[in-house]
């Protein structure tokens, strides 16, 4: 089976909500023009993150310099996102192995940094090259948004 290499080149916060989030961030940097892409993310939690928050992964084809709804789609709880689902989940599963961290997530502040996205033997799910997905976080079971971040992705097939 071919895989794909997800390369990140922009993301940004889009919404934070004060309540349950401070100081959220995320970068994509690179230290080189040979250098991998490093993803950055910083986030204080004000309370538990657990199953009790939804994470709705939205996923846009790059079309004529638009960003077209595609048809794929990831919505669950968040602990069930990275014990359950067998392509996105599995690698921020190894994101957070990497870093020590585990769901549920008890509030502090977290620093995932100079982190690259696992991706080998990452199958051929995404039919584009070229594309944005938009992470979704709301808060059971009030659904309150909790916060919205969007990243440009570049895919490589190999």
């Amino acid at each position: 089976m071919e895989s794909i290499l997800i390369i990140p080149e922009r993301t940004e916060v889009e919404y934070a909500n004060e309540k349950y989030l401070y100081n959220l961030s995320t970068r994509v940097v690179r230290y080189g023009r040979r250098s991998a892409y490093y993803y950055n993310l910083v986030a204080g939690l004000r309370h538990t993150f657990g199953n009790n928050i939804t994470i709705n992964l939205l996923f846009y084809e790059g079309q004529n310099n638009q960003y077209k709804r595609s048809l794929v789609e990831i919505k669950l709880k968040l602990c069930d996102l990275f014990q359950r689902d067998q392509y996105f989940g599995k690698m921020f599963s190894q994101i957070l192995r990497k870093h020590g961290k585990s769901c549920p997530f008890p509030p502090g502040l977290y620093e995932f940094l100079n982190t690259t996205l696992p991706s080998e033997k990452f199958p051929n799910i995404l039919l584009f090259e070229k594309g944005k997905i938009e992470l979704v976080f709301n808060q059971l079971p009030t659904q309150d948004l909790v916060a919205k971040i969007s990243t440009i992705f570049t895919i490589k097939r190999s």
